[in-house]
């Protein structure tokens, strides 16, 4: 017998006298001779060498090794993503609950509506879960969250439902659909949990595994409402901003703070907005060009008094609005800082009234008399320099009745010095020209 012999007995069981049958009819499909009528060999398989039949074995230790390898690699990333999602929603209560009618009974919840795509629900859910794990949900709260996901059977997930908590009772929630698909189906096993999302959550607290050092978010959106919530150590909410400096370390000497631009649309409907959902604005600036400050209510002193005994803590329509009107109002004269008249936004004066100024004021307003002819005045013009923080006149000459075109300066010679309290050097003064600005 061969080697194919002994493969067909291992492969179907067959004895030797069947392989023997087999090699008389070569495989070929011919008629048996009669038996009864044949001789056969006494074949042995103890008596006969069979040769070594070699196997090719795959290595599946390695196989398995690079499985549990990537089995652990999974468990880090897994373990990675559960600690940034509990970073990001604090987790309050979870538990396992079958589907029922009777939340009286251990294991037990149910819900008025088990569509998840239904707009509000309620669940009522034993305290003791299907593992027999007592939950008490005290920590659980209104704006908290609450998910519901059927266990599913696939690696797919199956129907659920995620609702804000808007009542709280004795282990019932009612509840406002935030997402959800499917349906519940009743004997089918939930995964319930609460939690809280931490809005104000600064991730650069993070290990940096799972968060940048730095990060910026551009953008808002107001399809949910903010809510920044305030502790009894910290009753207020604070935004504090800080003087920025420069890349070398210095102090940036420009005006800085909190900005709220209402400039999109140009339009008055572009508004902020201070005041209660119950009982409307108390205060509303309109953006676009109107620029107008809307009060919502009366306007008091600490304390509530409308009474106003002083005079000067008295408020009006009219003189509010005549305060208004004096603010946008720009102060008499050009802004110019005493210095160096060929320096942008600087004047010279000297004491025996001579003025320069540099072509360009504080603002960037251009006035200059770039070319000939000069002319001279009948009348000398005068000129007065304001310090408008105290409202003081600090400088008054006569000008010189003849111009000196310049296309960089506007000088004013040959004055005559009238009053002179002293100019500081850097400070800004606001100048009237008479004739000129």
């Amino acid at each position: 017998m061969d080697k194919k012999d002994y493969l067909f007995m291992k492969r179907t069981g067959r004895t030797a006298y069947e392989a023997a049958i087999r090699d008389a009819v070569g495989g070929g499909g011919q008629p048996l001779p009669d038996v009864d009528q044949h001789r056969h060999p006494d074949y042995s398989l103890v008596d006969h060498e069979h040769e070594e039949i070699e196997h090719y074995h795959p290595d599946y230790q390695t196989q398995i090794d690079d499985n549990y390898n990537r089995i652990d690699h999974n468990e880090d990333r897994i373990n990675a993503l559960e600690h940034e999602l509990e970073a990001l929603a604090e987790t309050k209560d979870a538990g396992e609950w079958e589907l029922g009618d009777d939340p009286n009974q251990e294991g037990i919840f149910n819900m008025t509506q088990t569509d998840f795509t239904q707009a509000t629900n309620t669940l009522a859910i034993n305290s003791v879960d299907t593992e027999g794990v007592s939950h008490g949900f005290a920590r659980v709260e209104v704006g908290d969250y609450v998910e519901v996901v059927e266990e599913h059977d696939t690696r797919g997930v199956g129907d659920y439902g995620l609702y804000e908590i808007t009542a709280v009772g004795v282990n019932q929630f009612t509840c406002r659909q935030e997402q959800g698909r499917g349906s519940a189906t009743a004997g089918s096993h939930f995964l319930i949990k609460f939690f809280h999302l931490n809005e104000n959550l600064d991730l650069a607290d993070l290990d940096d595994r799972y968060a940048q050092q730095t990060h910026s978010h551009n953008y808002i959106n107001s399809d949910k409402d903010t809510k920044l919530d305030s502790t009894v150590d910290n009753p207020y909410v604070t935004i504090r901003t800080s003087r920025p400096k420069d890349a070398d370390g210095n102090w940036y000497d420009g005006s800085f703070g909190m900005e709220i631009d209402l400039t999109e649309g140009n339009t008055y409907k572009n508004q902020f907005v201070v005041g209660s959902t119950q009982n409307d604005f108390a205060l509303k600036v309109l953006g676009g060009t109107g620029r107008e400050v809307w009060i919502g209510g009366p306007l008091s002193q600490k304390g509530g008094d409308k009474t106003n005994p002083k005079e000067d803590h008295y408020i009006t329509r009219k003189n509010l609005n005549d305060a208004v009107e004096g603010a946008n109002a720009p102060p008499p004269g050009r802004p110019f800082v005493f210095g160096s008249a060929p320096k942008v936004g600087e004047f010279y004066a000297d004491n025996s009234g001579n003025v320069y100024f540099n072509r360009e004021d504080k603002n960037g307003l251009v006035r200059v008399m770039p070319t000939y002819p000069d002319f001279t005045w009948y009348v000398a013009p005068k000129i007065t320099i304001w310090d408008n923080e105290s409202g003081y006149l600090k400088y008054a000459c006569e000008a010189g009745k003849s111009t000196d075109f310049n296309s960089d300066t506007m000088a004013f010679k040959n004055g005559k010095l009238l009053y002179n309290k002293g100019l500081s050097s850097g400070k800004t003064y606001y100048i009237v020209v008479e004739g000129y600005w």
